[in-house]
């Protein structure tokens, strides 16, 4: 029998290990499954998600009515780890200090993805309030 996998759960802002029972899932899961898939095969419906995933230092979240009722799915590179919240004001929380961290992801993609575009536009931003100081 395969090794129960783990994973943080995060209560009354206390971190501890238990069971991850969304990667246990996903060992036994038809290759092909999605993420969405799986997490509502094991009654999780999704909340909201915040920044760029997989890659942009991104979050999902998904609930449930029984416990563990919230899941987080993080993206680091090519490796998804989820963690667990039982309670909302711990789920506020967590989604409070990653939101930050998302917000600055999502903005340093994006300038280094168009930095030639924000360039020009500084160059003309400039260039518009420099006629506009001359009267012109």
């Amino acid at each position: 029998m395969p090794e129960t996998s783990r994973a943080l759960h995060y209560s009354a802002g206390q971190w501890t290990e238990g069971a991850d029972p969304v990667m246990d899932a996903w060992r036994d899961a038809k290759l092909g499954t999605s993420e969405e898939d799986l997490l509502e095969s094991l009654g999780y419906e999704p909340i909201f998600e915040i920044g760029s995933r997989p890659f942009g230092g991104g979050f999902a979240v998904w609930r449930r009515p029984q416990g563990p009722r919230h899941v987080i799915a993080v993206n680091d590179d090519h490796l998804t780890e989820y963690l667990y919240v039982e309670a909302t004001p711990d789920l506020m929380d967590i989604c409070t200090r990653w939101a930050t961290l998302a917000r600055d992801a999502a903005i340093t993609e994006l300038l280094s993805h168009h930095s030639g575009m924000w360039e020009e536009l500084v160059r003309r931003s400039v260039r518009e309030a420099h006629r506009e100081g001359n009267g012109q």
